[in-house]
């Protein structure tokens, strides 16, 4: 699936097409009724992974919500629905998936992945990776009431390396990443 367009000459080119080729797969082996990408501010790590937002003390819920990102940090949000043709399409009526100003973690709490969609794979990828030699990508996958969640982490030196994964195993994530391959 070509989920990003006139990526020619952007800087961050390979990551985007990793990006590209991972969340793709993960889209086909999921049979997900939607995809949510969302680009994040910089560089992020393994601990937004089913982060929630804080009260006195940083809370992981039992039930996954979306990561709690600074709306400052969210620079843009692509929503696609499966049609009858199997086929993905944008949908250009979907409102913002994260909050657009700032708001309290009591309200973060409420933002359950199961109430957004039963049916859908969720990622969140980092910018500026190749000026920080290092990127991010988080992908949650919704199925009923059941949310799979996971991190992998690059760094580039020359070539973009896994460098760090959470919740999944290095081989399957250099499964996903590898060109031409299919999972």
């Amino acid at each position: 699936m070509k989920l990003f367009e006139n990526i020619d000459n952007h800087p961050d080119q390979e990551f985007l097409e990793i990006v590209e080729r991972i969340v793709s797969r993960v889209l086909a082996e999921s049979s997900a009724d939607e995809l949510f990408l969302v680009e994040i501010e910089n560089w992020f790590d393994h601990k937004w992974l089913g982060f929630s937002g804080k009260n006195l003390v940083p809370r992981w819920m039992k039930k996954t919500t979306l990561p709690a990102f600074n709306p400052n940090r969210v620079l843009c949000e692509h929503h696609w629905l499966r049609r009858d043709n199997e086929e993905f399409a944008p949908d250009c009526m979907a409102g913002p998936l994260h909050p657009l100003e700032k708001q309290p973690s009591r309200l973060n709490h409420l933002r359950k992945i199961s109430a957004i969609s039963k049916s859908a794979v969720f990622a969140w990828y980092s910018s500026k990776a190749s000026s920080n030699k290092a990127a991010s990508l988080m992908i949650y996958v919704s199925s009923g009431n059941n949310v799979v969640m996971w991190f992998a982490g690059l760094r580039k030196n020359p070539e973009w390396r896994l460098h760090v994964t959470d919740r999944i195993s290095w081989d399957r994530v250099e499964q996903l990443m590898a060109a031409g391959a299919h999972s």
